[in-house]
């Protein structure tokens, strides 16, 4: 798994409710992260400073051996980088990624898609030592619930298109 690939995890795990995953490693061992349970190696705390130090730049002989993870129990992956969170009938929709909260805000401001302020509650937690950001939808009430999809969706992809414009701004000139 690439660093990036952990700060966006992370992000979630240390943002969302009682998430739980499971890193795999190189040598075949799950390494599960979570509140609350015994079996735990980790909690998402702990999970957070082994990945901001290795963004600093520390040597992190354990991260270095995750070669992939899978989510256990507390949100549904919808895959392209959401994920689906039912607490108390409510629906969410939570997608971290490695752009800035501000590149986030300004997504939702330019969102073509038409709902209602009222509709919905937007939560924007800022994971500053992992350079990352989660974005959390919620239905205000089940009647918008079936616009959470779409909504994160198209939101996911607008910090894709940012990620990768701020990538392309970096690159040399040729």
């Amino acid at each position: 798994m690439t660093l990036d690939d952990l700060r966006v995890l992370t992000a979630l795990v240390h943002t969302a409710p009682d998430v739980t995953v499971a890193l795999a490693t190189d040598t075949g061992r799950e390494l599960v992260v979570a509140r609350r349970r015994l079996d735990a190696a980790f909690d998402p705390c702990q999970l957070r400073t082994l990945v901001a130090s290795a963004r600093r730049g520390e040597p992190s002989p354990l991260l270095d051996r995750v070669v992939g993870a899978r989510i256990v129990a507390g949100v549904e992956d919808l895959g392209g980088g959401v994920f689906r969170r039912l607490h108390d009938e409510v629906e969410q929709r939570w997608v971290p990624t490695v752009v800035p909260h501000e590149t986030v805000l300004a997504a939702l401001e330019a969102c073509p898609i038409d709902v209602p302020d009222d509709a919905l509650h937007v939560r924007v937690a800022v994971e500053s030592e992992l350079g990352a950001t989660t974005l959390c939808l919620t239905a205000a009430h089940g009647l918008w619930s079936w616009r959470l999809d779409e909504l994160a969706v198209w939101a996911h992809a607008a910090c894709l298109v940012a990620e990768l414009t701020a990538e392309r701004a970096q690159w040399p000139a040729a």
